[in-house]
């Protein structure tokens, strides 16, 4: 068992929470009970993710995606109330962290996405707000890109798109969820000749110009990576705590 703000304060500190701009008011959103025996762990909020926390009787629960975002509607209606009132209903505490988790060097989203298919982080790439989202590695030798899709694949249960599939590549740029054109024109500053992200976009042109391949791992399973290395993070740090991970696959 643990102190509620013990955990909050380990993990604010622990993923530089107050020094990373982000449209995402990261922390405890959600205030549930004090004393902590039990924590799930989610990519994404829902309903359906909240029902799944409450019938393994989390005691807290920390997703990739939280609840409160800039230019979003606050009010405590509608869809709001009903998913707040399942957490408040079952006195969870509720702890969002998005772009802190995607950058973190130590279990990061994309630092993940570079040690799942054997690359050594070499260096950052593609910078929001004075920081550096995304991550770049290197392949101790050229690797297929059609055989580093296929780890993914295997590794992330999930059906990835390839673009530039018969090449061979030494570096690698590590961008999860979604990302803009101007993500392949950072991954060829950077060095890379391959980019690992989530959604499916239009990249084809610019891509094959640049000759840079793009697999595409899809947003939500591009983004376990990070919520399945800090459960087991959090799991070594609080040995006495229950860590359970929520399956909710969104396919997208």
């Amino acid at each position: 068992m643990q102190k509620r703000e013990k955990i909050v304060s380990y993990l604010n500190d622990f993923l530089d929470v107050a020094k990373i701009e982000d449209s995402s008011y990261n922390g405890l959103q959600v205030e549930g009970k004090e004393e902590i025996r039990k924590i799930a762990f989610a990519v994404d909020s829902g309903i359906e993710v909240f029902e799944k926390a409450k019938a393994v009787n989390a005691d807290m629960l920390i997703v990739h995606h939280g609840l409160f975002w800039e230019d979003t509607n606050p009010c405590f209606t509608g869809m709001n109330k009903k998913r707040l009132d399942i957490l408040i209903s079952a006195n969870i505490n509720f702890y969002g962290v998005h772009l802190p988790l995607d950058m973190n060097d130590e279990i990061g989203n994309n630092v993940e996405l570079l040690r799942i298919v054997g690359a050594e982080k070499t260096g950052r790439f593609l910078e929001y707000h004075h920081s550096f989202i995304g991550a770049v590695g290197k392949f101790s030798k050229p690797q297929e890109v059609s055989q580093i899709a296929k780890i993914i694949e295997d590794k992330l249960n999930t059906k990835v798109a390839v673009l530039g599939e018969n090449r061979k590549v030494s570096i690698v740029a590590a961008s999860s969820g979604g990302n803009s054109l101007d993500a392949v024109n950072q991954t060829k500053k950077a060095g890379a000749d391959l980019l690992i992200t989530g959604e499916k976009r239009d990249f084809y042109h610019l891509a094959n110009d640049l000759e840079i391949s793009v697999i595409f791992a899809g947003h939500h399973a591009s983004e376990q990576t990070g919520i399945w290395a800090l459960q087991k993070h959090l799991a070594k740090k609080f040995p006495d705590l229950e860590c359970v991970y929520i399956e909710c696959p969104t396919g997208l």
